[in-house]
């Protein structure tokens, strides 16, 4: 629980008697018509007293008063209740207002005062909302399978779960900057797309937040440049899911000149049914072969990889004269334009980041995005996962021009967040000894509680109760607003 300094409380009620109406019809006005009424109010610290929306339009809106306190609202309602029953109705505690979380990163600083610039893409896709239901879990853990990561690097050098890479045991370093060309600095800007740290330590902020990860390195030579042995990638890709039980993989590289394969189907297949889920790159463009399809990673393996694009600031595919890829197979779109990336610090000056784009960075962007709702929502499969990211994602204004080939849109991960935390019950009777938790919250539409039954509901945020809701003689219902709640397996 959050501590509290000079809390204030607001409280809204209708009135049963004339002598509840406030005393004078101004705004600062702490008194009614009734003198010991008047006593209570002194006694709880009530501060503010006044019709709640007198600008309202619907008559029963008008009803409304509006009791603002210092004291404790519950005692407050219960010593009114017991020595003045017949003044109010109808009471509803407001819940305090809480402003979108706001990281304390240099650059997320940078980028609230200029909103085009700096990390104008957390903002896009309402991070900071995100954050104010989540800042993800340490319990949720990401593979990125990918070039040499920089341990030393200040946004990652507290966010690896081990200091090497899994499968190989190969300790990970420091890295030269610009060592081998862009191959030297991929794996590093795309773990810090998706974990990079966030609220300090480091400079900039990652989708995230308080997710951490497996680096998994791929084996590259001179003759193959940044591209990965085949074998390697997609044996660390099973070995993430199986002996590390990574929650999620990232994957921004792909195989040239290859298609389907019969064994590649099995392992992505062994991977996803174990409930991993699979983010990879729809690529940028450049299409190997007829369908635009990347692999091993491709939906031909499985339909069940989310396979990610790009958009850019206009919201639109089409940024800065080009496209990245489209085609059927891709199902989401997240930013992909001049995206703020850490690179390799080693024999470089400060700052060691730089801008760069394209899908090889819209990919962890998503990664980051079913991190965080895995951390409100840990039962999710993969493609529950996916149905949600595809049913709460933005339009991309221009996706007329390519029809049935950017996915559904441009993830949110607000909307993404809160769906993927939400519990709903319908027609439903609660019974035994339950406890069931929300990562965001309860939609209760004519639930009841059963006889002898002894039911808890605790959600991070809300708990809405819709139409009617019954608990008998003998029963308990205690709901609790939890920060920390997330939904449970029941």
């Amino acid at each position: 629980m959050y501590s509290q300094v000079s809390q204030k409380y607001t409280i809204w009620v209708r009135l049963k008697n004339e002598q509840a109406k406030p005393q004078k019809s101004v705004s600062t006005n702490t008194k009614t018509k009734n003198t010991g009424l008047n006593a209570v109010f002194v006694q709880n610290q009530v501060i503010r007293y006044k019709q709640a929306l007198p600008f309202a339009k619907n008559p029963k809106l008008l009803e409304i008063y509006e009791i603002i306190l210092k004291g404790n609202p519950e005692k407050f309602k219960e010593v009114i209740n017991k020595e003045y029953p017949n003044m109010f109705k109808d009471w509803t505690i407001k819940p305090k207002p809480i402003t979108t979380y706001e990281p304390s990163d240099s650059m997320w600083l940078l980028t609230r005062q200029n909103p085009d610039q700096w990390m104008w893409y957390l903002p896009r896709i309402q991070a900071e909302k995100a954050w104010d239901i989540t800042h993800g879990s340490e319990d949720v853990t990401i593979a990125i399978i990918d070039s040499k990561f920089d341990i030393l690097h200040p946004d990652l050098v507290n966010k690896f779960i081990v200091n090497y890479d899994p499968l190989t045991g190969i300790a990970h370093q420091g890295i030269q900057f610009w060592g081998n060309g862009l191959y030297e600095n991929h794996g590093t800007s795309v773990a810090s797309a998706a974990i990079g740290q966030t609220d300090g330590g480091g400079h900039m902020a990652a989708i995230g937040f308080d997710t951490r990860f497996y680096g998994y390195t791929l084996e590259n030579n001179v003759d193959t440049g940044f591209y990965a042995d085949l074998d390697i990638g997609i044996a660390k890709a099973l070995h993430a899911s199986n002996v590390m039980q990574a929650n999620i993989i990232s994957i921004s590289w792909y195989y040239p000149e290859i298609g389907p394969d019969p064994d590649d189907a099995l392992i992505i297949k062994e991977i996803i049914d174990n409930g991993t889920i699979i983010c990879a790159s729809a690529g940028n463009g450049i299409n190997d072969n007829k369908s635009g399809e990347l692999y091993p990673f491709g939906t031909g393996n499985d339909s069940r990889i989310i396979k990610v694009s790009t958009t850019g600031k206009s919201d639109c595919h089409t940024y800065g004269g080009r496209t990245n890829s489209h085609y059927p197979g891709v199902d989401i779109c997240a930013p992909g334009e001049g995206t703020i990336l850490a690179v390799p610090s080693v024999g470089n000056a400060w700052p060691y980041w730089n801008t760069n784009g394209e899908t090889s960075f819209a990919t962890p962007l998503v990664a980051g995005v079913c991190a965080l709702m895995l951390s409100v929502n840990p039962c999710l499969t993969p493609v529950q996962t996916e149905t949600i990211l595809k049913n709460t994602a933005d339009p991309i204004l221009d996706a007329n021009l390519f029809p049935g080939m950017v996915g559904a849109g441009r993830v949110n991960a607000y909307k993404a967040v809160k769906e993927a935390g939400t519990r709903t019950y319908i027609n439903t009777t609660f019974t035994g000894n339950q406890y069931l938790s929300a990562g965001y919250c309860f939609n209760l539409t004519n639930v009841s509680i059963g006889g002898n039954s002894r039911i808890k509901l605790d959600a991070r945020k809300e708990v809405h109760i819709i139409r009617s809701f019954n608990v008998p003689l003998g029963s308990t219902l205690s709901i609790n607003i939890n920060p920390e709640a997330r939904t449970n397996s029941q």
